[in-house]
């Protein structure tokens, strides 16, 4: 806070203004507030002059001010530039398969389906379980001994008889297997982005899959 002298001794309003320059301004830079203490140091009472060591703390707080303020200003720069570098590496994902957490996939005939799993521990053997929409198992894929961590595998759209699934909406069930049997782990199933769209201010981006989900960036687990 900048201390003004007493009351018989405060400039008048009109010279803080010739002193600052500034009009009628309600907001004080770092260039006012050194121009108000250099005319509170002119303008001081010859028989209470000011304290030094207040005046250099005086000092210090506007160095402290203009230090945050110098501060803000670089993590809005850096801000800007994730947003602009997220944006850019949004766009490059448009016509790619994505995975994303999810037991729900759609076959398109002639074409795989890529999925994945997270494993919390290595295992001696996943299963992937696909079933139709009305239920139906379908087919049964051994993943074989994993690593603990992310795995990826991929449907080729074939029936237990080899012969081509039809085109419907199926479901992933994928299970670990422990010494107490089988365990559920989260699935993650593949879609193709169809589009990019940023947020309102240009501060965040979506895509959108050709299953019609909307997915953050965020909720992407790999890029195929």
């Amino acid at each position: 806070m900048i201390t003004m002298p007493a009351k018989d001794t405060e400039l008048p309003d009109l010279a803080l203004r010739r002193e600052t320059g500034r009009g009628n301004r309600n907001e004080l830079d770092q260039q006012d507030f050194l121009k108000l203490m250099i005319a509170q140091f002119r303008n001081q009472d010859p028989f209470k002059p000011l304290d030094g060591a207040e005046f250099f703390g005086q000092m210090a707080q506007v160095s402290t001010v203009s230090g945050i303020a110098d501060m803000n200003r670089s993590v809005a720069r850096l801000s800007d530039s994730i947003y602009a570098s997220q944006a850019l590496q949004a766009s490059t994902m448009v016509g790619r398969t994505v995975l994303a957490e999810g037991d729900f996939a759609d076959l398109a005939p002639g074409q795989p389906v890529a999925a994945g799993f997270e494993l919390p521990g290595a295992t001696a053997g996943v299963t992937a379980r696909i079933y139709s929409s009305s239920g139906e198992l379908v087919r049964e894929l051994q993943l074989g001994p994993q690593a603990a961590g992310f795995g990826t595998f991929s449907w080729d759209g074939l029936l237990a008889n080899g012969a081509p699934a039809p085109a419907d909406t199926y479901r992933f069930d994928i299970a670990m297997r422990t010494g107490n049997g089988e365990v559920p782990v989260a699935a993650y199933v593949g879609s193709r982005v169809d589009s990019v769209t940023l947020s309102g201010d240009g501060r965040s981006a979506s895509i959108s899959t050709s299953n019609g989900q909307s997915l953050l960036l965020t909720q992407v687990k790999a890029i195929m």
